[in-house]
């Protein structure tokens, strides 16, 4: 088991933020196993300390491994991705349903509109006409 310590952190520039949480969290060091690091995995930037910590072999199998936890990550994600698009087409189909009805709703309303206009309209324009024609008429042959 390997013991890291507050000082290894400010020899290699660690930031005052995970200076101040390693040393509030584990005092002025502490035995580094894979369990204590799990439990802290989101507290400490974990590749600031690969290329800081480790050495050139270390950070070789570091890497290594690295890459098949983010190709697992990536594959994750995909399938992540292809549900949440697959969710949002479900949501956007919805709602163009609830859009057309609501246009087509709008649309019978006008057209039901537009009729009792034309209904109410088209005496009053005949009256209207045959006033227009009689006062012709009548201009004419004064």
């Amino acid at each position: 088991m390997a013991i890291l310590t507050l000082r290894q952190l400010i020899d290699e520039g660690a930031c005052a933020d995970q200076r101040a949480l390693f040393e509030a969290t584990f005092g002025e060091s502490v035995d580094v196993t894979e369990d204590l690091c799990v439990q802290h995995a989101q507290d400490f930037d974990w590749i600031w300390a690969a290329y800081h910590l480790l050495s050139a072999d270390q950070q070789v199998v570091y890497n290594s491994a690295l890459s098949q936890a983010q190709a697992a990550y990536g594959a994750a994600l995909s399938q992540e991705r292809a549900a949440y698009r697959a969710a949002v087409n479900q949501a956007r189909a919805a709602y163009d349903a609830a859009v057309n009805q609501a246009g087509a709703a709008y649309d019978a309303a006008v057209d039901q509109a537009q009729a009792v206009y034309r209904a109410a309209v088209t005496p009053a324009w005949a009256v209207y006409s045959a006033a227009q024609a009689t006062t012709w008429a009548r201009a004419y042959n004064s």
